[in-house]
């Protein structure tokens, strides 16, 4: 197994926080007021069911992390809660992540045995009932323990409290670094059809 580009994964990230933050005061912008947002990616068979996330994924890392719910906050602090393969891939990120600026934390925390704890832990990183949460829409609803349960805490939490982030991801794609070359359509997966964006797409197993 390859490893993850974990520098790929600090530039990307770091190019979300700085769109996130010009576009938090912004009427209009799909950043705008949101505290967190989710990537939510059920079994791995799944992926036409939810292509952005795939899509969104696999831009950031390289790879498509099947059974998997990601937590992005606006402090640069993220939650990845998956299986164990994934922990051990992700684990060189985490390491990279938090080293590329003081302050900067990624938790990886292994699927949790009931859906109660799967909620707790995405309610923790969360702060509070207030907490606006963006999120990319799917074709379909997830399939999959960890994604049911996800989708299960959203539809537990304050009306109003979420936005759709799918164009100010999108619309970083358009940016492709010297050396990459685009192996996924992403006007067939629902985004733009921006030259992007993807040096490998791989799932691990």
């Amino acid at each position: 197994m390859a490893d993850l580009d974990t520098q790929q994964f600090v530039d990307r990230m770091s190019k979300i926080l700085e769109a996130w933050e010009a576009g938090f005061e912004t009427e209009g912008s799909p950043w705008h007021q949101v505290d967190v947002f989710a990537l939510v990616h059920g079994k791995s068979s799944e992926v036409m069911a939810c292509p952005k996330t795939a899509a969104a994924q696999s831009w950031l890392t390289g790879w498509e992390l099947p059974d998997t719910v990601t937590l992005f906050g606006r402090d640069g602090n993220i939650l990845f809660v998956t299986g164990p393969k994934n922990i051990t891939a992700l684990t060189p990120v985490k390491e990279s992540w938090e080293a590329s600026k003081e302050g900067r934390t990624m938790e990886l925390v292994p699927k949790p045995a009931s859906q109660e704890e799967s909620k707790k832990a995405f309610g923790s990183f969360c702060e509070s009932e207030d907490t606006i949460l963006g999120v990319i829409p799917a074709k379909a609803r997830p399939e999959g323990e960890l994604a049911i349960t996800f989708q299960a805490w959203r539809e537990e939490r304050k009306e109003g409290t979420e936005r759709w982030v799918s164009a100010g991801i999108s619309s970083l794609f358009a940016t492709r670094a010297e050396g990459e070359e685009a192996n996924v359509d992403f006007k067939l997966l629902g985004f733009p059809a921006f030259p992007v964006l993807v040096t490998r797409r791989w799932t691990i197993s």
